[in-house]
């Protein structure tokens, strides 16, 4: 749900253009089945596709994101001095930290699980248990 949340917040700041978000939706789609048991070993390609789906469709559109606001940010830097503490600025600085924690809640149990560490048990749980508590 938190990708097609940032998949149309891409959408919405690249002015509704369908081709810029294409291919993160059909990787959106292609993970749709995600919430599969993580203990199965035949499972185990699946899991991987899926989490690595997930790191690429945060990553893409945030990226794209980023890119268009510091554009803008550019543009009218080069028009008007700025202060160091623009609100674009600080906008892009929000946008790149969040999507760094982001990324590496989803990197690290990818790695855990593909190294297939007795640690990714627990990394797993963690990440269950946290994200039922963020949906609250």
């Amino acid at each position: 749900m938190e990708d097609c949340i940032l998949l149309y917040r891409c959408w919405v700041i690249y002015d509704r253009r369908w081709m810029i978000v294409i291919c993160p939706i059909i990787m959106c789609i292609a993970e749709t089945g995600r919430d599969s048991a993580t203990t199965d070993p035949s499972l185990f390609p699946f899991i991987i596709t899926l989490g690595s789906l997930t790191l690429v469709i945060n990553i893409i559109p945030t990226a794209l994101i980023v890119f268009c606001i510091w554009t803008i940010h550019s543009a009218v830097r080069q028009l008007i001095p700025l202060t160091k503490n623009h609100p674009l600025r600080n906008t892009l600085v929000v946008l790149i930290e969040s999507a760094s924690i982001y990324t590496a809640s989803v990197v690290i149990p990818l790695t855990v699980y593909a190294l297939r560490s007795s640690a990714g048990y627990v990394v797993f749980d963690s990440i269950v248990k946290s994200s039922k508590l963020l949906s609250i």
